[in-house]
């Protein structure tokens, strides 16, 4: 197709594009609907919703698109964030979600608000969203008409290049994205009893179990790392008892972590007493892609440890997979280590599925911890 007749398809269907509105202070406006193309009619107290999505890789890269030279609006111009309007009946989140893919053909492992724009002259509330992704760099798709290029660059060349952005509006909250000064709190079981914790492992590695049958001589067991043909994804939507905090079973459970500005759990441990064993149990530790690689998953695990010592447990356990090598390998950094597997917890083909429950444990007493 000819770029003018692109052009034309999408001017046609954006006449008909319809907005929920909002007032001036955010508020929805139930029964009010606006339409694109009529903003110079809007009241003053009439705005329309926008999503603009930061898209940053984990290896702490940023993503900027150069418009298509033949766009109407700054042309040719670098782009930092994808977006859009939130069409009628949808809610921010979902905007961005959808703006995302649209512009990028990228799906977020995370997407965390991070701030809120007003401009009164375009009636505009834009909601700013940082976007994580772990895809392949070249995974970003073009689209015709609309972009021509992407580079992945370094947050401080984006101020270095503001000149050639076609907005500067996100380099108002950019600076914040990885300097929020946050502090790890106790999160009470009376408001966070059953928070789903939206755990999701991915990872190109696995640990492979061989072990032949026992007999009178004993058996043999082999764990040897392997490649993964392709890469191992696991998502809470995948269990029939998805994690959340402070469930019925862990009796005495305590769950500490950090809380985002608009009341999102970011990150979070719960460890469980074991009394008739005096070990301590860590029953959950998740830290939300936005905040990973900044050492908040040794905090929470500083905080067990401290924990432990203050109840003078003479362990400390927890349970991960063996596809989660990712996990396994932080955990041994923390001083962990095997104590035990379980080749039929989760389904009776445990080995095969590459989903082997790991049990490990850090030990006091030993190699000069507290005694």
């Amino acid at each position: 197709m000819e770029w003018f007749e692109i052009m034309k398809a999408r001017e046609e269907q954006t006449m008909s594009e319809l907005w929920d509105c909002y007032d001036r202070d955010f508020n929805k406006v139930e029964g009010k609907v606006l339409i694109r193309g009529q903003e110079s009619t809007f009241s003053d107290d009439e705005y329309h919703l926008v999503c603009d999505i930061v898209v940053s890789h984990a290896d702490g890269l940023f993503l900027l698109m150069q418009r298509d030279y033949r766009k109407e609006g700054a042309p040719g111009c670098w782009e930092l964030t994808a977006g859009g309007s939130a069409l009628q009946g949808e809610n921010p989140l979902e905007c961005a979600k959808r703006e995302l893919l649209e512009e990028t053909g990228l799906s977020a492992d995370t997407l965390l608000e991070v701030g809120k724009i007003t401009v009164s002259k375009h009636h505009c509330h834009y909601v700013i969203y940082l976007a994580t992704v772990t895809c392949e760099k070249d995974a970003v798709t073009l689209q015709e008409g609309e972009t021509i290029a992407y580079q992945w660059v370094e947050k401080s060349e984006i101020f270095k290049r503001k000149d050639e952005l076609a907005t500067c509006r996100v380099l108002e909250v950019l600076p914040t994205l990885e300097e929020k000064k946050y502090e790890i709190k106790h999160l009470p079981k009376e408001r966070w009893k059953g928070t789903p914790i939206m755990m999701v492992t991915r990872s190109d590695s696995y640990f492979d179990v061989e072990m032949s049958p026992l007999d009178e001589k004993g058996c043999t067991i082999h764990l040897v790392q392997k490649k993964a043909e392709k890469e191992i994804v696991h998502t809470p939507d995948e269990y029939d008892f998805p994690d959340s905090l402070y469930q019925d079973h862990w009796e005495g459970a305590e769950a500490y972590g950090i809380v985002g500005d608009n009341g999102e759990l970011l990150a979070c441990i719960e460890v469980c007493p074991e009394s008739w064993s005096n070990r301590l149990i860590i029953t959950e530790l998740w830290v939300n892609d936005a905040l990973q690689k900044q050492g908040w998953g040794r905090r929470l695990m500083d905080k067990a440890k401290e924990i432990a010592k203050e109840q003078k447990r003479r362990a400390i356990i927890l349970e991960t997979q063996s596809c989660n090598t990712n996990a396994i390998g932080f955990y041994l950094h923390q001083g962990f280590e095997l104590i035990g597997f379980d080749k039929c917890c989760y389904t009776n083909k445990d080995i095969e599925r590459r989903e082997v429950r790991f049990n490990l444990g850090y030990f006091f007493h030993v190699n000069g911890r507290w005694g």
